[in-house]
This record gives C-alpha cells, sequence and structure tokens, in this order.
C-alpha cells in the first residue's frame, strides 16, 4: 500500500465537520473497507482527499507530522473546498464564450434566499461544504403554487420548508449558494492533477447520477470520444477554453498555501450540458456578458469543484491501465444488502458477460475491481464491450 494512499470516502463529511477526530459512520467505514483496492490504481501518492481527520490518522499510524500537511495548509484547503470557490470560478470562466451559462448567488441572510427566489420559480439551495448529492435543498414554487409561483404568500410557505435547514447553515458558515435549476441534458467533469505547481489535465468524465445527484456510474470511453459526444451540442473549441483556463489559474482553487511539490493534489470540476429553451436567468450582478445568448443546448463551466480524488478520475485510470485501447463500457459501483448476495450478483455477471482479454488487456466482458471475499457488500466492477 502507498504511503499515504488512504481510501476516505468520508472526506467530505469530516471536511464538513472540520474535527481532526472525526469518526464516521459505521456504514461510510465499511463501504472504505471494501473499496480500498481502489487506490492501486492510482499513481498519485495522496489520500482520497486530505482533511483534518485523515492527518491524525496518518499520524497515529506512524506517518511523523513533519511529513504531513501542517495544520494550516489543511485549513486553508478545507476553506477553498467551500461552494464559494466554485461561485468565483464559474464568474470568472463565464466571460470566455457565449456558450456558456451558470449562475449562482450567495444568500448570507433568509430575505437574501427570498429576494432571490422572485427571480426565480425552482432553485437549488446548496450547504457550503458537502458532496455526492448531500446538502442540497429544492426551493420550488412550481410544486404547490402553480397559478401564483410568485406570489408572496407562496414564497412564504414554500421557504417554511427550508428555513430552519438554511438558517442553521448560515449561522455556521455564514451563507449558503442558491442557483437556478437547469434542465440538464449531460452529466461530465473534466480532472486535473497539480504537482510541484503545474497543473496537468488527466481527462475526462462523463457519468450518471441517481434522482438523488449521487453518484452511479462513469462511462469508459476515451477522452476524443466524450468530446465528440459533447460537440454534439456545443463546439468542441468550447471545452478546450475552459480546460485550458483551469490550467493557467488553479491559483482560483488550490490554497497558495497547500504545498504541491510536497503533497501533489487532485480534483474535479463538475460540468454539464443544459438545454436553455424557456430559461431567462436574471444574472444580480447585471452584467450583461453574463447573460444568456439564444441558443438551445449551453454548457455550465462549473457545478461544483471536488478538491480530492474522485471516481471519474479513478474510471479513467481504470481504464487505462486494465482496458484495450479500442474497448469501451461502463464502471459502476454497487452495494448489496450481504456478501451473499454480492457473490451471487458476481456469479451472474461472469455467466451473462464473459471476459475476454487480450495480452492482459479486457476487451470485452464483467471484470471486478474490488475483492468479492471476506465479508465485503461494496463492490466497484467494469463491464467492457468491444466496438
Amino acid at each position: 500500500m502507498k504511503r499515504f494512499a488512504v481510501f476516505n470516502p468520508e472526506h467530505d463529511l469530516a471536511l464538513a465537520n472540520g474535527d481532526a477526530h472525526y469518526l464516521a459512520p459505521r456504514n461510510i467505514r465499511e463501504m472504505a473497507h471494501d473499496l480500498a483496492p481502489l487506490m492501486d490504481y492510482l499513481e498519485w501518492d495522496t489520500p482520497w482527499g486530505w482533511d483534518a481527520a485523515v492527518a491524525s490518522h496518518l499520524h497515529k499510524s506512524g506517518i511523523p507530522r513533519q511529513e504531513l500537511p501542517t495544520d494550516t495548509m489543511l485549513a486553508a484547503l478545507r476553506t477553498h473546498s467551500e461552494r464559494i470557490t466554485a461561485h468565483h470560478l464559474q464568474l470568472q470562466m463565464l466571460p470566455l464564450s457565449v456558450h456558456l451559462i451558470g449562475e449562482s448567488y450567495v444568500c448570507r441572510s433568509l430575505d437574501d434566499i427570498k429576494t432571490y427566489a422572485t427571480q426565480h420559480s425552482h432553485l437549488l439551495l446548496k450547504a457550503p461544504l458537502s458532496g455526492s448529492g448531500k446538502g442540497l435543498r429544492h426551493l420550488n414554487l412550481n410544486d404547490n403554487h402553480p397559478s401564483s409561483r410568485r406570489s408572496t404568500s407562496a414564497l412564504t410557505s414554500t421557504l417554511k420548508k427550508i428555513e430552519s435547514w438554511a438558517d442553521a447553515l448560515i449561522r455556521r458558515h455564514g451563507y449558503l449558494t442558491a442557483e437556478p435549476y437547469y434542465d440538464k441534458v449531460q452529466d461530465f467533469a473534466m480532472e486535473f492533477c497539480v504537482t510541484d505547481g503545474q497543473c496537468y489535465f488527466i481527462g475526462h468524465s462523463l457519468f450518471t447520477t441517481d434522482t438523488h445527484g449521487r453518484y452511479d456510474s462513469n462511462l469508459l470511453l476515451s477522452d476524443a470520444d466524450i468530446e465528440a459526444r459533447l460537440s454534439e451540442y456545443i463546439p468542441r473549441s468550447v471545452l478546450h477554453d475552459v480546460r485550458h483556463f483551469v490550467e493557467a489559474h488553479t491559483e482560483l482553487i488550490v490554497p497558495a498555501e497547500w504545498d504541491t511539490s510536497r503533497f501533489p493534489i487532485t480534483f474535479g470540476i463538475d460540468m454539464m450540458i443544459v438545454n436553455i429553451i424557456g430559461q431567462q436567468p436574471i444574472h444580480p450582478d447585471g452584467n450583461s456578458q453574463l447573460r444568456i445568448q439564444n441558443s438551445e443546448f449551453k454548457l455550465h463551466p462549473c457545478v461544483e469543484i471536488n478538491l480530492r480524488c474522485n471516481m471519474g478520475i479513478v474510471a479513467h485510470e481504470v481504464r487505462r491501465h486494465l482496458m484495450a485501447p479500442e474497448a469501451t463500457g461502463i464502471y459502476r459501483l454497487a452495494l448489496f444488502p450481504d456478501h451473499a448476495a454480492l457473490q451471487a450478483f458476481d456469479e451472474e455477471q461472469r455467466s451473462l458477460y464473459p471476459a475476454l482479454y487480450r495480452d492482459g488487456l479486457l476487451v470485452r466482458g464483467y471484470h471486478p475491481l474490488t475483492s468479492i471475499e471476506g465479508d465485503t457488500r461494496h463492490l466497484a466492477y467494469i463491464i467492457g464491450k468491444e466496438v
């Protein structure tokens, strides 16, 4: 096992908690145990994500403090992991192209939320620190008041549903963010690594989520194939412009206090293609450059920043190391009620999708990435398909 290669899927929870002695719920610790072999596919000697809790764990495991990030570095990374970082990066990106869209509003009071809600019938409120579909609340005036969705009474009754949640976040963090609910066509991400102060593009991640916004799977395609799919909606040059902007402006994402020569860091920026027919977002700063143009599809270039490793990076590296160049497929995580159910699934998949390898690389079929022995209930696997 690599020196720092700790799979800590509780990172987002630990980051939000902020306590060096944070202990994740049992189900999350079980997931960390079962899926730990995924770290073997990564070349970076780093935990899934840096936070005070994982640094404390590594120190207790025998690593001297001088070989770990300082408290100052960890505090700066936690601050930059907040959603306000994505808010600022998004504003910097939007002038790059008329094919970009996206707005968010920093709400520092319940009145701020109410004011912004008068401009949009459906909002998505986001906690400053959360991940994987957590920390989100919908504020949808269309649900209960379709005929008078922006009336004072409709807005007041809808706000009451999220008032205590929002007030608690604002008291603790000073703000939350609000953004319009967009008609999403396709989720994807751009993945990066910063080492010795230089930013390198790892690749694209084309992924799916469930109805709650939680990660579901990745399509295993080459970067060229992913770009080809996305360019059916927007010019390929827009993707390149966004990528090059990130590579040239990582200071907007990675804090200056973080020493990337000692501790390389990976991050992903979640993006999405949206259908803007019938949508007329109002930008609160009044900048005419940020208003939408007449087009059917646009790119939202910064839905969320994951200042850590993520499943998109793992899927990219798995494809690169395990699959034949011409093969495509799907990478997926699954949770089973017990180990017997996992074993039954494994046997079924081996029967339905027998694996074919060429020169040690998967051409097609089912291939488990984590252990199916012991008492595991979580499984990561791929199913390859020959083109």
